[in-house]
């Protein structure tokens, strides 16, 4: 429906397409970070090698905005006990954990959030998840974390799914 007189009509996607890719202008994404080396590496390539990348689906979108929104309340919610976002660079990779609590300023453990609309992460959770954490344990010296789920799914009984990971003698050999 177009609205009559100067004002103009509003494509609130188009403006959301638009600051994805300012976004990606204003901040592109160089390096290597965590996500690369637990994604398909040929995806992980693709998309790097492509000099004209299709615009994001609607599921990217989706994910995006979804992710942030809910990472961004989560965050705000944790108190001075808990540093959000914070970027790290270790030999040519770059992270940026959402979480690390620091109890008396001293970094203990790093806090991973993830949302899902599966009930898979009710029994453990994911592979590549554990892997996440881990990478970012491993750049930062830390044996402890916390895998924390927003379930977003259908069945209530339960909102939320914490997991313990640490680091095995045997993993921090292997580092």
């Amino acid at each position: 429906m177009e609205i009559s007189g100067a004002i103009p009509l509003l494509n609130v996607k188009q403006a959301l397409l638009d600051g994805w890719k300012r976004k990606d202008i204003e901040h592109p994404r160089n390096g290597v970070h965590i996500s690369d080396l637990i994604s398909c590496s040929r995806k992980v390539a693709s998309s790097r090698l492509d000099p004209n990348p299709p615009p994001p689906d609607n599921s990217q979108i989706r994910n995006f905005m979804g992710g942030e929104w809910k990472h961004r309340a989560l965050q705000e919610l944790l108190g001075p006990e808990f540093s959000c976002e914070e970027e790290i660079r270790w030999n040519g990779i770059t992270a940026h954990r959402d979480a690390i609590w620091k109890p008396g300023g001293i970094p203990t453990a790093i806090i991973e959030f993830k949302t899902t609309n599966s009930a898979g992460v009710s029994g453990k959770p994911y592979e590549s998840h554990i892997r996440q954490l881990k990478a970012y344990l491993a750049i930062t010296n830390l044996s402890f974390g916390k895998l924390f789920y927003l379930y977003l799914g259908t069945n209530m009984d339960k909102l939320f799914y914490e997991y313990a990971i640490t680091m095995t003698e045997e993993e921090w050999k292997e580092m």
